[in-house]
Parts: C-alpha cells; structure tokens; sequence
C-alpha cells in the first residue's frame, strides 16, 4: 500500500504534472486484495505544474541523488521561486535539498521518522528559513498538500519504503527532458551538490 501511495505520487508529479492536491482522509479509499488497490475521491482540488516546474522538480531531485555539481539556484528560479528573496541563501540551497528531499535519496529503505525535517532545516537556514519560506511560489502550496498527505499516510502505514528504488526510474524517464531545460538565471558551479561531503569522519582517541 505504502509503495502504490508512493508510486502514484510520483507519476502523477514527475510524469504527468497533476496531482490530486486534497489528501484528507476522506478522500481516499482501499480496497483490499492481494494487491491493494486506492481509490481517489473529489477532484475538486487538483494541482498542476508547468511544463518547466515539472522539470525543473524532476532535475532538482536527480541532481540531489546523483550529487551532480550543478546549483540548484537556477532550478528553484524555475520552478517560481523569487530569486531576489532566495540570493542571500544560494550557497546554502544544496544542503537545504538534500534534507527535504532525503526520503527520494536515501540508499535504504526509508523509515519517515529519521527525518526531522523541521529541526535539520533549522539547522542549515538559520533565520534565512524565512527568506525561503516567501520566495516560494503560492502556486506550489498544492503540490506541498499533496506531498503531506503522502508523508503523513506513509507514517501511518509505519512500513519502510525505499523511495529511490521505486521513483528513480520514473524520474529517470524524464531525465532527458529535464536536461534540456533552459534556465531562467546562471549558473554558480561552486554551489553545486558536489561540493557537499558526504561522510563523517571521526577520530576517537583514549588517554592521549
């Protein structure tokens, strides 16, 4: 049930760019089987990305999991994001992805409560949180709806998933598209993911 909620979410995002953007209880239904089906109810409210958001999201993510070297600044340009409130972050965007994005990069399956998401971006933007907070695109707000209501379900559910496995071949299969993108501002290679560590390396000694 967790990877068909999972799956649905990415097809509806990255593939196709609409989303069922009002996840409350009541609007979801499982019919039990050997293969759990969900049923969607009310398409009052549904979410819809551009072309170039839905894009930009999709090179945002395989950029994050493939530490590409590329600055994410451009993409968050793309998708909406006011740069002139985003610039005095810039240098800081590829750690912030690299939390909220954790769950479709993780090497194993994903248990939701290792994330701690408000404390560890509290830990990289500081009082900048606010900065990004109203650069955002209110656009976008639908597109957050339907991402919390996919994290809450799967926290319910309260089984690991292992979201790369199941959303890298669908973001790979707009790989290509994504790469063709054109964007709206320059690029700055040294904020890129590459530049990110990605161990931690301790030395413990005892009595000197």
């Amino acid at each position: 049930l967790g990877r068909g909620l999972l799956q649905l979410f990415c097809h509806s995002v990255f593939t196709h760019g609409v989303f069922h953007a009002d996840p409350h209880p009541g609007n979801y239904r499982f019919l039990r089987g050997p293969t759990p089906a969900i049923v969607l109810f009310d398409y009052g409210s549904v979410g819809r990305l551009e072309e170039r958001q839905r894009l930009a999201l999709v090179r945002l993510v395989l950029d994050a999991l493939h530490n590409a070297p590329e600055d994410p600044f451009p993409l968050f340009a793309a998708l909406g994001f006011k740069t002139e409130a985003l610039a005095p972050l810039r240098g800081k965007l590829a750690a912030l992805c690299k939390v909220i994005l954790e769950p479709f990069i993780a090497e194993v399956p994903y248990q939701m409560h290792w994330w701690k998401r408000s404390e560890r971006v509290q830990d990289v933007l500081g009082d900048d949180r606010w900065n990004f907070r109203i650069s955002g695109p209110a656009q976008l707000m639908f597109l957050m709806r339907a991402f919390h209501g996919l994290v809450h379900y799967l926290e319910r559910i309260g089984e690991p998933i292992h979201w790369t496995w199941h959303c890298r071949p669908i973001l790979e299969a707009q790989g290509e598209a994504a790469a063709r993108l054109e964007l709206p501002v320059p690029v700055d290679p040294s904020a890129g993911f590459g530049g990110l560590a990605r161990r931690l390396m301790i030395h413990v000694t005892e009595q000197g």
